[in-house]
């Protein structure tokens, strides 16, 4: 029974230590300097690629497809910021021409290629959007960490009192053959914390009114819920409780940014909607 306990109290510390440092260094990130969010981004999304390949059971082709992804995100980090012009993405041509030559080499069919599709449109795609975040329309643009913030505070508000609430209401599972432990009491929990967030959010940023703010909440969360199934159900496929190892106490990089992934894309083209309207 002690070595038990010891072994509940020095996972606990473990994830505090970690969960501590992974949001510190994505704040500083985020806040700091464009080139050390591009930097440590870049090493996110390559480890994230890394475990999604390992989720789909690939192996000769991984390293193309993770690639692949990590260069998408360079050229278009680096375009955004005027240092590349942003049509130097059509070199990502030469690995899908790569993994075809291979598929019809070996007569197979286009799984190779399609692993290289599945990679950059998932992760890829979500965190290019992230990206996109520190260029939207209502800033011109032009390089802004306000919404990118204002997202990660929704999503770990969310994911922290989804996890509290389900602790200690949680009794029905929302979809228990993908994630059994997660409740709709959690989810509920979640969602109503995030909408807290982003009230406050709308009194210290006044760039919107209240209304606007809550929605930007709650398409937000309502993304990262999605996000958090979607990979779930990967996992449950596979057979695993984490997609790896890249942060000791809280899995791998996927299991860190599932809820961004498909939360980015939704906040943004809700950015864009409101802008055009």
């Amino acid at each position: 029974m002690s070595s038990q306990i010891c072994r509940i109290v020095n996972n606990f510390w473990t994830r505090l230590f970690f969960g501590a440092l992974f949001v510190g260094a994505t704040l500083i990130a985020v806040l700091w300097h464009f080139g050390i969010f591009l930097l440590l981004f870049l090493l996110f999304i390559i480890a994230s690629a890394y475990e999604f390949n390992k989720l789909l059971n690939k192996k000769g082709i991984v390293w193309v497809n993770v690639a692949s992804t990590g260069l998408m995100f360079l050229i278009l980090g680096l375009a955004f910021f005027d240092v590349f012009d942003i049509v130097w993405i059509s070199v990502l041509i030469i690995p899908l021409i790569i993994v075809l030559y291979t598929d019809i080499k070996n007569n197979s069919k286009p799984n190779n290629s399609l692993s290289l599709i599945y990679t950059l449109l998932y992760p890829g795609l979500g965190f290019v959007f992230m990206l996109l975040l520190l260029f939207t329309p209502i800033k011109d643009y032009n390089y802004s960490t306000q919404f990118l913030l204002a997202l990660l505070i929704i999503v770990w508000v969310n994911d922290t009192f989804a996890y509290l609430t389900g602790r200690l209401l949680g009794k029905t599972p929302v979809f228990p053959g993908i994630s059994p432990k997660k409740t709709v009491e959690g989810s509920i929990g979640g969602i109503v914390f995030a909408l807290i967030a982003g009230y406050v959010l709308s009194r210290f940023w006044e760039l919107w009114n209240i209304w606007q703010w809550l929605g930007f909440a709650f398409f937000g969360v309502i993304g990262a819920i999605a996000g958090d199934f979607f990979e779930s159900f990967l996992k449950r496929k596979k057979g695993v409780k984490d997609s790896g190892m890249f942060l000791p106490g809280h899995g791998g990089a996927l299991d860190r940014f599932d809820s961004l992934l498909f939360a980015a894309p939704v906040v943004w083209i809700y950015i864009l909607i409101l802008f055009l309207i």
